[in-house]
């Protein structure tokens, strides 16, 4: 569809200019400015923890924390060993490799 434009006056582009300048100054501190070069970052997403999780991970940094070997009993346990102090209680070495033979072969202990 085609439509003819005739007697068009300067008037009638005018009031379409002022119109068009009306329209970009209202748009304009409507809108907030807008950056073609920035980039907006995807909303951050959020956790949150049930009372039971939270002290689920309080616990296990407790425990990460605590050192895999307890250096003061080691250090007593080897100033015993080589001061002669340290004696083996044979009665019950024995009985615990009873028990442990018990455990793997499943039969019940008779001792």
């Amino acid at each position: 569809m085609v439509s003819e434009v005739n007697n068009t006056s300067s008037s009638i582009i005018t009031a379409m200019d002022q119109r068009m300048v009306k329209l970009e100054k209202s748009q304009a501190t409507s809108a907030p400015q807008v950056n073609s070069n920035a980039v907006t970052p995807p909303p951050a997403d959020t956790v949150q923890l049930t009372d039971t999780a939270s002290r689920l991970r309080d616990l296990t940094q407790s425990i990460a924390d605590v050192p895999v070997v307890d250096r003061q009993r080691v250090d007593a346990f080897q100033q015993s060993v080589n001061d002669g102090s340290y004696r083996i209680d044979n009665q019950q070495v024995a009985e615990k490799v009873i028990g442990f033979e018990t455990m793997m072969t499943g039969r019940p202990n008779q001792g």
